[in-house]
């Protein structure tokens, strides 16, 4: 019996070229041109419109030149080998003439290819574009969304109903829960004097802005109109005034152009294998004209925070470390594993906050600014460039939105992390409150040293108390009113939790149920270091050399040169341990 098969091929969706300044045209003089006249014939359109204008302009100068760069190299290759064997003054010019257009064409082509590999560890001087090209391919594959598991535990393969399940997740993540806000057992908050408020509020200079764009990696991800920090670098004496002058304007109004603070969310998996939508990490592409003014205002603020935030935080405060909050656990935890004897003894608890920028109140954060003594012009300021975004979810190569949040602080905008740390310096306020009432105590590593009751740094939390129920379940309410008004959710499945060693076993337990939160052994860790360090440090720290080992085994790096190794080694290999060894003493 004879069948019939007919294969119907699966139709092919033509999809637009997305516009990306390539960092390559940076070689090219007539590039500049192009920008310098496409600038100057849309003077009379917003600065958003022009840097599309201008887009448009490169598509359409890159679409009329010479194509494929292997070509072309592959062409000056086989032109040097047919030249190297004339011996004429002629050939011997046109020789070094083909020599210098071959290695042009190939340093152009290695950044394209590093443009788009993010391997920003390897700078300038090692031309190896294989490295990169292979680099790209393995991002692709590791970022590539290409199924998620529905609530009911099957697998979703389809690429409309995967995109509606990630749009979904977004609109509900970003939705405002309640009403929340600051409540009056806060407490008091560090203030900001008058004087710093003046500094704050100073009209905006041009070179504020030259410094914002220049302090800017130049190869960073750019938004949907394609202009990454290298374009503006490089024409900056083109478009900076227009861009400084634009910066100043939005300050004076307090209004942000509503095309400006359109954003991009890409998706980053947090592991190998990710399931559901909690498995990946949203990261903000915000515009870069608005990252400027956003980092105009970054700038001023961060040099104002060691006088609002307390020293149970660390994060992003100018003068203060990473390294200062894991030094003060370790050795809190040190004395947790010798307290052997004695009636009173101590917990310590680690917080794992879910999806804690994503979840900031804009109402708690706005309260917060306006009770440390921020004047309500720079308070509305801050609001403008937070409560105004809309998001575009990028998926394949298609933009799911828009997403219009009603909470959530951008993980990508120059703002964020200053303004978070804020928000958390609700809970320090808390927890110092009821210290300051008897009502928990925190930890004393000797005999006069200040009791340690929390360590913050961003959102990874270590809190210490008492080992009785009532501190316990002084802890938990406290938490609870933290919730209820920040907006934040703490995940105790997360979570753990160690106790001093004269800690009963019964009594773990009981603790454990308290907060909700499994009990586990083994070792814990905190800002990616252990807590505890016995006698067998090789034991505790030999996952160095493990990751190490496995980042030089990395296939990829059979793609570089020697001086590509050399380079590996060096910025990466050796940096590896530093961070660790900053703390512990490790051995041979």
């Amino acid at each position: 019996m004879a069948l019939w098969v007919k294969v119907i091929p699966a139709p092919v969706t033509r999809r637009d070229k997305i516009f990306k300044f390539a960092n390559n045209w940076l070689k090219e003089e007539e590039c500049r041109t192009v920008v310098g006249n496409s600038w100057r014939a849309s003077h009379h359109l917003s600065v958003s419109e022009r840097i599309l204008f201008c887009g448009s302009e490169l598509l359409r100068w890159d679409s009329r030149r010479k194509k494929g760069f292997r070509q072309q190299i592959q062409a000056c290759k086989r032109r040097l080998a047919w030249l190297r064997g004339r011996d004429d003054w002629r050939s011997t010019g046109d020789f070094l003439r083909i020599w210098s257009t071959l290695y042009s064409l190939m340093e152009k082509e290695n950044l394209f290819w590093k443009q788009r590999a993010k391997e920003f560890w390897l700078k300038e001087g090692d031309i190896n574009s294989r490295f990169f090209h292979n680099a790209v391919k393995s991002r692709r594959r590791k970022n590539k969304l290409s199924g998620l598991k529905r609530i009911d535990g099957t697998w979703c393969t389809d690429r409309g109903q995967v995109g509606a399940m990630v749009r979904d997740y977004f609109e509900q993540l970003f939705t405002r829960r309640g009403n929340t806000g600051v409540a009056d057992c806060f407490g008091n908050f560090g203030q900001i004097t008058a004087e710093q408020n003046r500094l704050l509020l100073r009209d905006i200079c041009p070179e504020e802005v030259r410094s914002a764009i220049f302090d800017m990696h130049p190869e960073k991800a750019p938004r949907s109109d394609g202009m990454n920090p290298a374009f503006f670098q490089k024409y900056w004496d083109i478009v900076g005034p227009d861009i400084s002058r634009l910066c100043s304007n939005i300050f004076d109004s307090g209004i942000i152009p509503r095309e400006l603070n359109v954003t991009n969310l890409v998706l980053i998996p947090k592991k190998d294998k990710p399931e559901d939508m909690g498995d990946w990490r949203p990261i903000a592409l915000c515009n870069v004209v608005y990252k400027i003014f956003s980092k105009v205002l970054a700038n001023r603020l961060k040099f104002l925070l060691g006088s609002l935030i307390g020293e149970n935080q660390s994060a992003f405060v100018p003068g203060r470390s990473i390294v200062d909050n894991v030094v003060v656990s370790f050795e809190t935890h040190h004395v947790l594993k010798r307290k052997c004897k004695g009636k009173e003894g101590f917990v310590a608890l680690k917080l794992d906050m879910s999806k804690a920028y994503d979840r900031v109140c804009w109402d708690f954060l706005r309260e917060i600014m306006i009770r440390m003594g921020f004047a309500v012009r720079w308070v509305n300021m801050v609001m403008e460039c937070v409560s105004t975004v809309s998001y575009y979810v990028q998926f394949e190569r298609d933009f799911l939105g828009p997403i219009t949040p009603g909470r959530g602080l951008r993980q990508g905008d120059p703002l964020s992390p200053y303004l978070f740390i804020m928000v958390a310096e609700g809970l320090s306020a808390l927890l110092k409150k009821a210290e300051a009432r008897g009502d928990i105590h925190g930890v004393a590593v000797c005999r006069g040293a200040p009791r340690v009751s929390h360590l913050l740094f961003a959102d990874d939390s270590f809190l210490f108390f008492r080992a009785t129920s009532e501190e316990a379940g002084i802890i938990k309410d406290i938490l609870s009113v933290y919730e209820e008004n920040s907006g934040q959710i703490v995940n105790y499945g997360k979570s753990s939790l160690s106790f001093s060693q004269n800690v009963g076993e019964q009594f773990k337990g009981a603790y454990c149920s308290i907060f909700g939160i499994p009990m586990v052994g083994g070792q814990s860790r905190y800002l990616g270091l252990p807590t505890l360090v016995g006698k067998n440090k090789y034991a505790i720290l030999g996952y160095l050399k493990d990751k190490i080992f496995n980042r030089i085994k990395n296939w990829n790096n059979r793609f570089l040169s020697r001086a590509g190794r050399a380079v590996l080694l060096k910025n990466v290999i050796q940096a590896m341990p530093n961070y660790a060894m900053n703390v512990f003493f490790a051995a041979e």
